[in-house]
């Protein structure tokens, strides 16, 4: 029996751990969303009413207009690779094809680039679009393998015979292991490199019809399905007993949202953030707010607190949107205890600074607190 690895997110895998999983764990890898149309319509796919069947390329949470909101948002996310996914990236071949040789051309050729797709049926065209694919340099193709029938399983065969890693992305879906036990023999057969099983998630658009199904939800902070993670489990402990070389990765619901995201928040946090900001756990942009007095310009306010808190210019910035002036945490704290009106801000490190959370400070004044 093979080992059971642990990776740094906490989630259990065998073998080698996919490049794309290995970076995307790290938050160093950007989700470049090429498009929403898709030729099969999975009754679990995650996508949301925003996106799905709409044609639109989008970068992290940056709607793209031009190969430069690409660059920009890769930059700002210090992102050592992307993850080209849709809808499925192959129905816009020439436009997927445009963005990988953006990015190889800009970042180099070790800028890992891995791709999902259904595949396409037609044998001939899939292999002039494989050629393609390898030609722009793709690092990693990933099939989304079909759960109610095998018609795409034979494309995995044939993307084996070219230079790029190969593997299986699927959902853990609670009846269907021995299917997927199927699908592990098949692969370890073929020659595929991996497969990553993802904790099953129930969406806005699936949640009804996963129901309707039989299956159950957990109703916790994913929406996961009930049994998805059990399955998930087990099948590393299969995969390890009953397979040589097939490596296999069961990432868990919380991986995405609490490594991959806030991984990715807190490196684009970093790229953005003012001389007062600090960077959170969360990967937010923690400030304070000061609020003028009646009547006070927020350039008399700023110029009061820099001789009041005695600090430089630096330390400010008058946000006339908001009506404030901005500072940092610690300099707010001080604020409020001169008795100023102080807000602890958190924004999310995006291109509109979305806030977050907002809380009040308190001036202590003997044992007694008081809200500014």
């Amino acid at each position: 029996m093979r080992k059971v690895k642990t990776s740094l997110a906490g989630s259990k895998y065998v073998g080698i751990l996919p490049k794309g999983c290995e970076l995307c764990i790290k938050g160093l890898k950007s989700v470049l969303f090429v498009t929403g149309i898709c030729p099969v319509n999975c009754f679990y796919c995650p996508l949301s009413s925003y996106r799905k069947n709409k044609d639109i390329t989008v970068i992290n949470e940056i709607h793209v207009k031009s190969g430069e909101d690409i660059i920009r948002e890769v930059e700002l996310c210090q992102s050592r690779g992307v993850g080209v996914t849709g809808g499925d990236p192959l129905v816009r071949l020439e436009r997927t094809l445009h963005y990988i040789k953006l990015l190889k051309d800009t970042f180099g050729r070790s800028f890992h680039i891995h791709l999902y797709t259904y595949g396409i049926l037609n044998e001939e065209k899939f292999r002039d679009a494989l050629s393609k694919l390898e030609d722009a340099g793709l690092d990693e193709l990933r099939f989304h393998l079909d759960m109610e029938n095998k018609r795409n399983w034979p494309l995995v065969k044939i993307a084996v015979e070219y230079s790029f890693d190969v593997g299986v992305e699927i959902p853990c879906i609670p009846d269907k292991e021995d299917y997927i036990k199927e699908m592990v023999h098949y692969l370890e057969d073929i020659g595929a490199k991996f497969i990553n099983l993802n904790e099953f998630e129930a969406s806005e658009l699936t949640a009804d019809e996963i129901m309707a199904r039989g299956y159950e939800l957990n109703f916790d902070e994913f929406n996961t399905v009930k049994g998805s993670y059990e399955l998930g489990r087990k099948m590393i402990k299969y995969i390890a007993a009953y397979t040589t070389n097939l490596s296999a990765h069961f990432c868990e619901s919380y991986v995405k949202e609490y490594f991959q995201l806030r991984n990715r928040f807190k490196l684009r946090a970093e790229s953005m953030k003012r001389s007062y900001e600090r960077v959170s756990d969360e990967g937010w942009l923690l400030k304070a707010y000061i609020y003028p007095k009646e009547g006070q310009e927020l350039e008399q306010l700023k110029d009061e607190l820099m001789r009041v808190l005695r600090a430089s210019p630096r330390n400010f910035y008058v946000n006339n949107n908001m009506g404030v002036v901005e500072t940092s945490e610690k300099l707010g704290y001080k604020a409020a205890h001169h008795g100023y009106k102080v807000e602890l801000v958190w924004e999310l490190p995006a291109d509109d600074r979305f806030i977050m959370q907002v809380d009040p400070l308190y001036e202590v004044e003997g044992n007694e607190e008081r809200c500014c």
